[in-house]
């Protein structure tokens, strides 16, 4: 059966249309009665959920996996991903579901989860697992649920390795078996491989994206003096006289001996009334240990939980108003994960706030202009007490800055020197430090990065993110504009931070030698116009994207435009606005094309 879209949609609405144009085939050919199935999912889940209907997106899913379609679904933290593989079991109990998640801890929620719903479900793993059981499983399968699929490729190798070989399962399962990959933080690129790896074809399967974003949750920066500033968090316990006053919270920190430096610390401050408020999650303490700690935060006998990876997925308490990432993180998708453990509740206004020691914005290795006769050092001073605030020493990479796009034009061929000269104490991913340092909108950048679809209800600058709550305030009572790395609120430390991406400074008679015209910029954007074509060809022959969704049009013009000002990812990041999604994955080969011409 044909299957046509309708033309002149963006990729989001192209892609939308083809998805369910392919559900209404596959439902067309098994020739079923869908508005009955339609209904008795529905009717089951109110019955389940105490009267709450579901979304139609949940039943368009699980209907989907009913006639067969592997499907692909990229939906926020507590969106419910989790209905659609749960209402088919509902209404076809004889067909048994496969929910494959990266934690124990995070089966045995599930399980109880089902539980509450009526739905028979048993944790399988190294410790539960039998020969018995297997048999059992392997003669009634109806769906292979991978939850948290991002993993497979963020893992690989590391903190669970068998989770990224699950690319070679799908060749174990009976071909008519539908898979179910969910996540929340999806790039475009991870999505593709993990379409390839998994054997899922676009155009024989159905595809959701709904974005990640979370209206609900508030996202702030905060900087601390250093890796190890304990008292940057004393503000969520600071005067609190009984447990009501400390609001629940999950703090989230990258080592494991820092659960328990933090616990302490928050401990001493609230003394012994309140020190049973606070407890800590992490891989290395006994499995009922995890549990029970587990168990007390999510019943509300804790206020706060400080955690590690161990946490981070799949956790639903819907009464969390604050999580912190104590340092930063691995990279955005990481961030987004733990940050979407707020505010479960979609009546719940919360804040997810990362703390971001003081290395990560200070620059050192500053290049003055040959010929400068300044009176100045050469680079900016790190005082050594200042070091010592810091575990270890963090090595030096090249992270560059560069003038954002609009002020390209304006900015002078030493000035461009000057900021693609910059460094910083410590490397962070590109994406992250886009993030960190963003002089506007903070989720701007992660709709960008994730390809997220426009969002459908505007967000109140005030509750939007730190950076639009101070843009929308009256000048007159404006607090002094940060610069793009500066943290609002009470912890914020006088650190140095990178200058703002937009400069005053009026154009030079030689900016025009800072940019690419006439025949030469013809030749650069010919050339890029013809990669992306390429690309397309070669890597992404599977996908429903179209060369201009790899490098949209206004990127490809910027990248081509600048003579100087682009050189690096981290440049990229820097100039192009919006922000282009697929800077980390194809950067490099941009860059070298432009290099080459």
């Amino acid at each position: 059966m044909a299957i046509s879209t309708p033309q002149f949609l963006s990729h989001h609405e192209e892609d939308h249309a083809h998805s369910y144009a392919i559900l209404q085939a596959a439902k067309a050919s098994r020739r079923y009665d869908s508005h009955a199935t339609r209904q008795a999912l529905e009717n089951t889940f109110r019955d389940r959920m105490g009267g709450k209907a579901p979304h139609e997106w949940q039943v368009d899913v699980a209907e989907a996996l009913m006639v067969g379609l592997d499907c692909t679904v990229i939906a926020g933290t507590g969106s419910g991903k989790t209905m659609p593989f749960v209402m088919p079991a509902l209404v076809e109990a004889e067909k048994m579901y496969f929910i494959i998640s990266p934690l124990n801890a995070l089966e045995a929620d599930q399980v109880s989860r089902f539980a509450a719903l009526d739905v028979p479900a048993a944790a399988v793993n190294k410790t539960t697992f039998s020969d018995v059981l297997l048999k059992v499983c392997m003669s009634r399968i109806g769906v292979f649920v991978i939850d948290e699929a991002h993993c497979i490729m963020q893992w690989s190798g590391g903190f669970r390795p068998e989770y990224s070989r699950l690319q070679k399962f799908r060749a174990l399962v009976p071909m008519p078996v539908p898979f179910l990959v969910t996540s929340a933080t999806f790039t475009p690129v991870q999505l593709e491989q993990t379409r390839s790896n998994l054997g899922i074809e676009v155009t024989r399967s159905f595809h959701l994206n709904l974005g990640n974003d979370r209206p609900n949750i508030k996202q702030e920066v905060r900087l601390m003096k250093s890796a190890s500033d304990y008292a940057a968090l004393d503000f969520i316990v600071v005067g609190a006289k009984s447990r009501e006053d400390i609001p629940r919270t999950i703090i989230f920190v990258n080592e494991v001996s820092k659960t328990h430096a933090i616990a302490h610390r928050l401990r001493a401050v609230v003394g012994d009334l309140l020190r049973e408020e606070i407890a800590i999650l992490h891989a290395r303490r006994a499995e009922h240990s995890k549990r029970k700690t587990w168990r007390r935060f999510k019943n509300g006998e804790v206020r706060i939980l400080v955690a590690t990876e161990a946490a981070a997925m799949g956790m639903d308490v819907p009464d969390i108003a604050l999580a912190m990432q104590f340092g930063v993180p691995e990279n955005l998708a990481v961030w987004l994960q733990r940050a979407g453990r707020a505010g479960r509740s979609p009546l719940l206004e919360a804040t997810a706030m990362m703390l971001v020691e003081r290395s990560v914005v200070q620059r050192v290795g500053v290049k003055k202009e040959a010929g400068a006769n300044t009176g100045e050092d050469s680079h900016d001073e790190v005082s050594s007490d200042e070091s010592e605030f810091e575990e270890e020493e963090e090595k030096i990479e090249g992270a560059t800055t560069a003038a954002a796009a609009a002020a390209a034009a304006a900015a002078t061929t030493a000035a461009a020197a000057a900021a693609a000269a910059v460094k910083y104490r410590k490397s962070i991913e590109d994406s992250l430090r886009a993030w960190i340092e963003a002089g506007g909108c903070r989720r701007s950048v992660v709709d960008a990065y994730f390809d997220n679809p426009p969002r459908r209800t505007p967000i109140s600058p005030s509750r939007c993110c730190d950076n639009c709550a101070t843009a929308a305030l009256p000048s007159t009572g404006r607090p002094p504009a940060p610069a793009s790395a500066t943290p609002s609120g009470p912890m914020v430390a006088s650190a140095k931070a990178p200058p703002p991406p937009h400069t005053d400074v009026a154009p030079a008679d030689h900016t025009q030698d800072s940019r690419r015209t006439g025949t030469h910029l013809k030749t650069v954007k010919n050339a890029l116009a013809e990669w992306r074509y390429s690309t397309r060809r070669t890597k992404y022959k599977y996908s429903s994207l179209k060369a201009e969704n790899i490098l949209p049009d206004t990127a490809l013009t910027t990248i081509a435009s600048l003579r100087r000002d682009v050189k690096t990812i981290h440049d990229l990041w820097r100039v192009l606005n919006p922000p282009w999604p697929h800077v980390n994955t194809h950067g490099e080969e941009v860059l070298k094309v432009v290099r080459d011409l």
